[in-house]
Formats: C-alpha cells, structure tokens, sequence
C-alpha cells in the first residue's frame, strides 16, 4: 500500500471508529462501558498472540477477564474499586496455573503486563464517561486529541520526511512527524474546547500538549514492544492501522494521563 492510500485508509477508519464510539458515549454509560470491554477484551487477544503464541486462548481468558471486571466495576462502584480488582487481577497472575501446564510459567508476565498495560486506560475512560454533566464532552475530547495527533503524526512524518526520533524504537518515525502530530493534536483538542465550551483556556492548550505527547509516548511504547517481538501489526482488523492495539497505542497512554490531569484540576479547567 503507497503512503496515500495508507493515509487515506487510516482516515477512513477513524471516520468509521470514530462516530462509533462517539454514538456509544453518547447513548449511555451502559453502553460506552460495553464498548470498553470489548476493545479491552479484543487488545488483550492481541497481546496474548503476540506474547505467547502457543498458549494464546488461555492467556486471552484470564487477561480478558481481568480487563473486563475492572472497567465494570469502575461502572458501578467508582475507579478505587476498578483498580482495585485490576491491581488483584495481577496479583492473582502469579498464582501457579495448572491448566496450563509446562507453559505456566511462561504465561506469568505477559498477564500482569497485559493487565498493567491495558487496564489503566479502560478504568481512566469509565471514569472519564462518567463524570456528571461534562463526561461526553471529556471522553471526545480524549479521543479527537489521540486521533489527530496520530493522523497528524504520520501525514507530516511521510510528507516531510527528514532525522528519525528514535530509530532503535522505531525506525520510520520521525522529528517532522512528531511536531505534526504534537500541533494537529493541540489543535484538534482546541477545536472540541471551542466547540464544547465556547472559550479557548491557556491551561486547556497546556493540556491538549500533554496529551498529545502521552499519545505519541504510548505509540512508541507499543512500537518497542511489537520491535522487541518482532511483529510489524497486531492484527488485521482495522484497514490502515493494523490491530486493536495498533489504532489504541496512544490512547492507552493518553486516556490515564488525562484523567490524572482532570482529577488534580478539578473545576479549574471548567468543561462547562
């Protein structure tokens, strides 16, 4: 596939993920924390064929339904108890797994680091959805951010061209498209605030950068962990981008760190 067919196959996938899942949030948090499990759930299939081939189902169910549990009961009883079954999902990890036999072992860290790895951003989006009067506006804010920081990213990286960021992670990203990313991003986070709130806050633009960055942080971890597997997608899911976990790299990273931002501010960024 040339760049731009690759670039216009991966607008058109967002173009179809995204009202998606911006219906989902929009109908009710029943259904947003749905859609969560089942992305989670799907990711965690990815990893579990990426991590140990061999032993790929098994891993699937536990790591799934750890995922799961955790993003339901942030649903229903708030994020301390979601994390809470999270952090015990790891811990129970390491419990010994009989029905796995010799392959046990070997299955011990990729399920704690698939819970690390996945659970946080399935809870930050739940409690995100959640938050009285202002969750729909926050959890597409989130997600415009993460995606036009992506399409931004790779269109000025292919475009461009030049010096790699970090080729021993990844070889074909570059400078160019990290600030492509970086200020499409900022921007796009910009355009739902205007649209949303009607202002442009300093603080909200401070915020749209870190989340930015975040997004562009989970990309490259997910690129080193595909590099150090030696696996070019997760799946083949999404035309243009792979997998789960290759269209949600960024998310998975972003979604956390701006949920922490918002819990610290509190109404000082006033979503509404």
């Amino acid at each position: 596939m040339n760049r731009l067919s690759n670039l216009q196959a991966r607008i058109a996938t967002a173009f179809v993920i995204g009202p998606l899942a911006i219906a989902a949030a929009w109908l009710h948090h029943g259904t947003w924390v749905a859609l969560i499990a089942v992305a989670v759930v799907a990711g965690g299939r990815e990893w579990a064929r990426m991590m140990v081939p061999h032993a790929a189902l098994l891993l699937t169910l536990r790591l799934g339904a750890g995922l799961a549990a955790a993003a339901v009961v942030a649903s229903l009883f708030g994020v301390p108890w979601g994390l809470g079954v999270l952090l015990a999902a790891v811990a129970l990890a390491w419990l010994p797994w009989p029905a796995a036999g010799e392959a046990g072992p070997a299955l011990v860290g990729p399920l704690a680091w698939g819970l690390l790895y996945l659970g946080p951003s399935a809870v930050a989006l739940v409690w995100l959805h959640a938050q009285p009067g202002i969750g729909l506006t926050l959890v597409i804010w989130v997600l415009v951010v993460v995606w036009t920081t992506d399409i931004g990213a790779y269109a000025s990286g292919r475009s461009i061209g030049g010096p790699r960021l970090w080729p021993a992670v990844s070889p074909r990203k570059t400078w160019a498209g990290f600030v492509g990313g970086l200020v499409l991003g900022s921007l796009g986070g910009l355009a739902v605030r205007r649209l949303a709130v009607g202002d442009l806050s300093p603080s909200v633009v401070a915020v749209a950068v870190a989340v930015s960055l975040a997004s562009q942080a989970g990309d490259l971890l997910e690129s080193g962990i595909k590099r150090r597997h030696g696996v070019k997608d997760t799946g083949g899911l999404l035309p243009g981008h792979g997998g789960v976990l290759d269209r949600l790299d960024g998310l998975f990273v972003a979604a956390p760190v701006f949920a922490m931002i918002h819990a610290m501010a509190g109404d000082d960024l006033r979503w509404q």
